[in-house]
C-alpha cells in the first residue's frame, strides 16, 4: 500500500491587536466593565467568564468576525463625530433643513474621517481579507444611511449605574431624530451591529435582549430625559458582512414592564455570580461548543480540554498567561453580538 504523506492544518501567524495597529492605548479598545458581554458570558458559563474578566485572558490569536465589528465600529465613530462637530456647531434648527441633517460637504468629511481612522489596516500584514470586507461595508453603509435625519447628541458615551444595580453601557450614538417640527423629534439609541448574514432569527431576538434592555434602562435612569425630545428606544442598526451587504433597522420600544424585569434580572445575576465565586467557577459543560456559541467552540475551548478541573485561584496567583493566551486589561470590551 503506498504510504500517503499529509501535512498538519495550517495555522495562520498571530497578527498584531488591531488597536496596537491604530496606535490606540487600548490594544482592543477601552471596555463597558460591567455590561452586556460581562452579564452574558457569565450566564452561559462561569469558567468562562472568570478567565475573560477574573483572570483577564484573550486568546494570542483574534476572531476575525469580532475584529471586523469592532473595527467598523471604530471607523463609525470618527464618521459620527465629524456630523457632530458641525451640528452642535450650527444648531438643530439647521440641521433639520439640510439633506439628511448635514450639508454634503461635511458628509463628504466624515467618509473620509472614516476610511482615514481604519486606514492602517490595509498595510498591516494579516488584515488583508478582513480590510476589504470593512471597506465593502462602510462605502455601502454610508450610502444607506444619507437620508437620515439624525442630530447627533453624542458618540460612543458611556453610561454607568451603581444603585439599584450594578450596570454600564457604551452607547454607540445618541441622536435626535428629526421630524418636520420639534413636536416630531424624537431620541433614539442606534446600536451598530455587523453580523454575518441577516436572518428571521437575528431580527426576532433583540426585543428581550439583554444588551437592548440595558441601554434603554440606563438613559432613562441616567440622564435628564426631560432636557430632550421623548425616547423612542434603541435602534439596532445591521450591515451584513456579506458580498453585497444588506442593512436592516430593528426598534426596540422601551416598556415598563420590560425594564423592570431587567432591573430585577442583573439582581439575580449578582448573586448567581457570587455562588459562582464561591465554587471556583465551575464550567458550563453544555456550552464549550455547538449551537448555543452558533457553532463555534468557546474561545478557552482548548485550554478547558487540556485542563477541565482548572483552578482559576491558582491562574490568578501566576505571573505569566496559559501557553496562547495573553493578560489583556480590556478583555471584557469585544462584543459578540457586534459580529
Amino acid at each position: 500500500m503506498p504510504k500517503i504523506e499529509t501535512e498538519g492544518p495550517q495555522t495562520a501567524p498571530v497578527r498584531r491587536a488591531p488597536g496596537v495597529v491604530l496606535g490606540l492605548a487600548q490594544p482592543y479598545g477601552s471596555a463597558s466593565p460591567r455590561g452586556n458581554s460581562y452579564y452574558s458570558r457569565a450566564l452561559r458559563c462561569s469558567r468562562e467568564h472568570a478567565l475573560a474578566s477574573v483572570v483577564r485572558l484573550r486568546p494570542q490569536r483574534d476572531d476575525d468576525a469580532l475584529t471586523t465589528g469592532w473595527l467598523g465600529h471604530h471607523a463609525l465613530e470618527a464618521y459620527y463625530r465629524v456630523i457632530q462637530t458641525r451640528q452642535q456647531a450650527e444648531g438643530i434648527d439647521w440641521a433639520r433643513t439640510q439633506p439628511g441633517g448635514v450639508d454634503p460637504a461635511t458628509r463628504a468629511l466624515a467618509e473620509q474621517a472614516a476610511y482615514a481612522a481604519v486606514e492602517p489596516m490595509g498595510r498591516e500584514a494579516g488584515y488583508e481579507d478582513t480590510y476589504q470586507t470593512l471597506l465593502t461595508c462602510l462605502r455601502s453603509y454610508f450610502d444607506f444611511c444619507r437620508a437620515d435625519r439624525w442630530f447627533i447628541l453624542a458618540v460612543e458615551e458611556q453610561l454607568a449605574s451603581t444603585h439599584p444595580i450594578l450596570y454600564t453601557a457604551r452607547l454607540d450614538l445618541v441622536v435626535v431624530e428629526m421630524g418636520n417640527t420639534s413636536e416630531e423629534d424624537r431620541v433614539l439609541l442606534p446600536e451598530h451591529k455587523f453580523l454575518r448574514a441577516i436572518t428571521a432569527d437575528t431580527l426576532s431576538g433583540y426585543q428581550l435582549n439583554l444588551q437592548t434592555l440595558g441601554q434603554a434602562w440606563l438613559y432613562l435612569n441616567c440622564v435628564d430625559v426631560a432636557q430632550y425630545p421623548r425616547f423612542g428606544g434603541v435602534l439596532v442598526n445591521i450591515t451584513s458582512k456579506t458580498k453585497v451587504p444588506k442593512h436592516m433597522r430593528v426598534e426596540v420600544p422601551a416598556t415598563a414592564k420590560g425594564l423592570r424585569a431587567f432591573e430585577q434580572a442583573v439582581r439575580g445575576y449578582e448573586e448567581m455570580l457570587d455562588t459562582a465565586q464561591r465554587l471556583n467557577y465551575p464550567p458550563n459543560f453544555t456550552a464549550c461548543s455547538g449551537a448555543t456559541r452558533g457553532f463555534r467552540a468557546c474561545s478557552f475551548y482548548n485550554l478547558c480540554f487540556s485542563a477541565p478541573d482548572l483552578d482559576v485561584e491558582r491562574l490568578l496567583e501566576e505571573d505569566q498567561p496559559p501557553f496562547g493566551f495573553v493578560r489583556d486589561e480590556s478583555a471584557d470590551d469585544l462584543d459578540e453580538e457586534s459580529t
